[in-house]
């Protein structure tokens, strides 16, 4: 489930459909956790709805969109809650061994000489540069937090010890430098969030004697790399970032929002590949100003060729936000967020009764904010990252909801 990362495959569906099999017949006992759970009812209407209507899309409007299926997914997420509720105590082995496993990849498909170089690359096996940077940095995030939760937990001990702390700080190193190989600015700019968003939380961390020198040692070689590099990302960034703030000044001077695009548009010194996102961009505003609260299901892309710039290269909108306003408009965009406040709620919750470690709970927050941020400038909902990433944290909000329900039942008992 969580090899997207490291390899861009479907894997993971296949993997995803087999462990809901599996624990409903082995493990069908604890499908009574699920009784009275209002978040997994939502998540199997929600599922529901968008089946029909895609099936309205394809059967009476002859219409199949691209990739309105993945929407249905959220069908399996109480399931996948079962599954790795059922198979909790392997859950640190098997990050382990992911651990490794990306270590490995990342050493044997790292380019070194290309990105000391200043060029363009990317490591793991992704299908192009900003993949495999958001790839990298669901690792880095996963191995700073996996060597917290393994002080946290005691098991940094012994031989052990020394192999996590140096398997989790070579992967982050690692991690880095082949995020700014991959020139992904979107990358660039959520990770810096992101870092911002771990070192504001971390000294809220109970265990500091592990977190801050981390911390401090991972800030200084950040800064190091970026002082060095600074005139290659300057190449790379300059001009969009350049363009970025005429856009933000023309907004603010222009009638409306879709003009200064326009504006933007037909400047020449705008980037080619920023061009690109802002016609995309105008193009899913136009549909969603029409559909606003449900937006058009799978007949967005027959009208998606009657918008002033119809004859783009691409239909991946390169927003994640804007792809789910298109397609279900304000509601389907509410639902998503309602969704994580549920989240977020149920995993603090299980930090109060103590049923999971400070360190899981801010990779849980951290991971989250970093997608939910890459999402601002690509489509990643639509990726193998995405699609598995809301798959594996929404089993995990599952699973570890119905550990704090056994564990309110059994404290209940013993009074």
């Amino acid at each position: 489930m969580i090899s997207a990362p490291i390899i861009e495959s479907d894997t993971y569906r296949y993997t995803a459909l087999t462990l809901v099999g599996l624990g409903y017949f082995f493990f069908r006992e604890n499908y009574r956790l699920l009784k009275g759970d209002y978040f997994a009812y939502l998540c199997i209407a929600w599922g529901v709805y968008a089946f029909l209507r895609f099936a309205y899309g394809v059967f009476v409007l002859d219409e199949k969109g691209t990739s309105e299926w993945l929407y249905v997914f959220p069908i399996f997420f109480p399931g996948l809650g079962i599954a790795l509720y059922s198979s909790r105590r392997y859950v640190f082995p098997a990050i382990s061994l992911f651990m490794a496993i990306a270590l490995t990849a990342l050493l044997l498909s790292t380019d070194y000489s290309g990105i000391l170089a200043g060029e363009r690359t990317f490591p793991l096996f992704h299908n192009n540069p900003i993949h495999s940077a958001i790839g990298c940095g669901l690792i880095i995030i996963g191995a700073f937090y996996w060597m917290l939760e393994a002080g946290e937990t005691g098991r940094l001990a012994g031989w052990k010890k020394h192999v996590i702390l140096a398997t989790g700080l070579l992967t982050i190193a690692l991690g880095l430098f082949n995020i700014y190989g991959a020139k992904s600015k979107g990358v660039w700019l959520a990770l810096i969030f992101t870092v911002v968003v771990m070192a504001a939380t971390s000294f809220l961390h109970q265990h500091r004697r592990y977190l801050i020198p981390l911390l401090i040692g991972a800030l200084t070689l950040l800064a190091i790399g970026l002082y060095t590099v600074q005139d290659n990302i300057e190449e790379f960034a300059g001009p969009t970032y350049d363009a970025a703030v005429n856009l933000s000044e023309n907004a603010l001077q222009a009638p409306s929002i879709e003009g200064a695009m326009r504006s933007a548009i037909d400047a020449p010194e705008t980037p080619d590949s920023m061009r690109e996102r802002l016609e995309l961009w105008s193009n899913a505003l136009e549909l969603i100003t029409t559909a606003p609260l449900f937006g058009h299901g799978n007949d967005w892309l027959r009208l998606w060729r009657q918008t002033t710039y119809g004859g783009t290269r691409y239909v991946l909108l390169h927003n994640g936000y804007l792809e789910i306003l298109v397609r279900h408009g304000f509601f389907g965009l509410t639902l998503l967020g309602i969704s994580i406040v549920i989240s977020w709620r149920r995993l603090r919750e299980a930090y109060r009764r103590r049923v999971i470690s400070h360190s899981t709970l801010m990779c849980a927050y951290v991971l989250t904010v970093f997608f939910m941020v890459t999402l601002f400038s690509n489509s990643n909902n639509r990726l193998a990252l995405g699609e598995s990433f809301f798959m594996v944290m929404a089993a995990a909000v599952f699973a570890i909801s119905f550990l704090s329900k056994t564990s309110a039942e059994a404290s209940g008992n013993r009074t």
